[in-house]
């Protein structure tokens, strides 16, 4: 929309029952952003709106306070392309980028702190949050798992698991992780 025009949207959250409809003005964006291109997009647990924007950058709107913030190499973050979004049960934010070894990087409420996750050797294309509070993160051979402060890192066998890039994870009530893969394949 244009500077100053009123947008309604309604957020829905994964796992959550309970959609809320979002009434912005549009008003022109902090910093330099080339173009809104999204690629992620995640609600937190405060009700923040995480965007992660295709070049790379995260872009939140703290709905509360009706502020955005850009964050970009200069706040710390290694940053490649196409980023995913997380949030782990410590409140702490997560981003992955797809198609580079960079690692991770982590926002705990004040400042990004980047992780190399010991053992992978593979591009990090996705992440997910447990509900015990873990983070899984994989790429195309590698499956990595922080937990209580401590990376693991698993390899194909004798895990069952897709051969390619994993596109999605989910966990189940009963705590089963179900893996969707590019490609059309589940586990």
């Amino acid at each position: 929309g244009e500077v100053g025009s009123q947008v309604r949207l309604t957020v829905q959250r994964q796992g959550r029952d309970d959609p809320f409809d979002l009434e912005m003005v549009c008003e022109p964006l902090p910093g330099t952003v080339p173009e809104l291109a999204v690629h992620d997009v995640h609600v937190d647990s405060d009700g923040a709106i995480w965007l992660g924007l295709v070049d790379g950058e995260i872009l939140r709107y703290q709905v509360k306070a009706n502020t955005w913030r850009l964050f970009t190499s200069e706040d710390g973050l290694v940053m490649g392309w196409r980023p995913r979004i997380d949030q782990t049960r410590d409140g702490s934010i997560w981003t992955v980028y797809n198609a580079t070894r960079a690692g991770v990087n982590h926002f705990d409420g004040e400042r990004w702190h980047h992780h190399t996750v010991p053992g992978n050797t593979d591009d990090n294309t996705t992440l997910f949050a447990l509900s015990d509070g873990s983070l899984l993160v994989s790429g195309i051979v590698d499956l990595s798992r922080f937990h209580n402060g401590v990376w693991t890192s698993y390899r194909h066998e004798p895990l069952a698991r897709p051969k390619t890039r994993i596109a999605q994870f989910l966990e189940s009530k009963d705590g089963d992780i179900w893996v969707a893969a590019l490609g059309g394949e589940a586990y």
